[in-house]
């Protein structure tokens, strides 16, 4: 993004009905540090937003509107997980 200068990674591409990237390089980039926040809506049936909500811990109090959807998806922050974790 602009305020941080680092790119945002749509999951499946802009309507996010592209299997890239696979759940397991998802998983690489989460404990390579390479990924860390992620927006994610609770309803999703992609296996990757599902290990995201599974797998990271939700930022409390923050939430941002879907353009996609039109609902509200709460911020995970994945900073923590450790190759263990995976």
């Amino acid at each position: 993004t602009a305020a941080t200068d680092r790119a945002d990674l749509p999951l499946g591409g802009y309507p996010g009905q592209r299997p890239t990237p696979p759940l397991s390089q998802l998983v690489q980039l989460v404990t390579g540090r390479q990924l860390r926040f992620f927006l994610v809506d609770a309803r999703s049936h992609n296996p990757r937003l599902r290990w995201v909500a599974q797998n990271c811990r939700r930022v409390v109090g923050y939430q941002m509107k879907s353009e996609i959807s039109g609902t509200k998806a709460p911020l995970f922050d994945c900073g923590y997980v450790s190759a263990a974790r995976s």
